[in-house]
C-alpha cells in the first residue's frame, strides 16, 4: 500500500469518527436534562436618592429541566445575575423603602429578560427583600 492511500484511508476513518461524535453530541443535547444552578444575585441601577441598608439571600438557586443544548450557556457562562431594579420592582413598590421581590417577579424577570428556559424553573429563595434608607440631609 502507498502512503497516499493510507493518508486517504485516515483520513476517512477520522472524517467518519468527527461525524459520528457530531451525530451523537447532537442527539445527547436534544434530550431534556434536569439541571440545578447558584447564581449570585446583583442589583443595577439601583435609586440614586436612596441607599441599600439591607439585602437578603444573594445566591439565588434555580432549577429547570429543558434541551441539554439550552443549558450549555449556563455551564460556561458567570453564575451571576443581574437584576435590573426599575424593570423588576414595580412602580407602587419603588416608593416604599422595604422591597419584598417575590417569586412570581423573579420567575418573570429570569424568563422574559434573561432567557431562561420556561419548562419546569423552580427559584430559591422564594422572595428577596430589600431596605433601603434616605440619604442625611445636610
Amino acid at each position: 500500500m502507498s502512503k497516499k492511500r493510507k493518508f486517504k484511508q485516515y483520513r476517512l476513518i477520522f472524517t467518519c469518527l468527527v461525524l459520528s461524535i457530531l451525530a451523537w453530541f447532537t442527539l445527547k443535547m436534544s434530550q431534556n436534562y434536569k439541571q440545578t444552578y447558584q447564581f449570585a444575585v446583583e442589583f443595577t441601577n439601583l435609586p440614586k436618592d436612596k441607599f441599600l441598608t439591607y439585602r437578603s439571600d444573594i445566591i439565588m438557586t434555580v432549577s429547570m429541566e429543558t434541551k441539554g443544548i439550552s443549558l450549555l450557556k449556563f455551564e460556561f457562562n458567570k453564575k451571576k445575575i443581574l437584576l435590573d431594579y426599575p424593570r423588576i420592582i414595580k412602580a407602587e413598590q419603588q416608593q416604599n423603602n422595604n422591597i419584598a421581590i417575590d417569586k412570581k417577579q423573579l420567575e418573570s424577570y429570569l424568563i422574559n429578560q434573561l432567557n431562561f428556559p420556561v419548562t419546569s424553573t423552580v427559584i430559591e429563595p422564594l422572595s428577596i427583600s430589600l431596605e433601603f434608607e434616605g440619604f442625611p440631609d445636610k
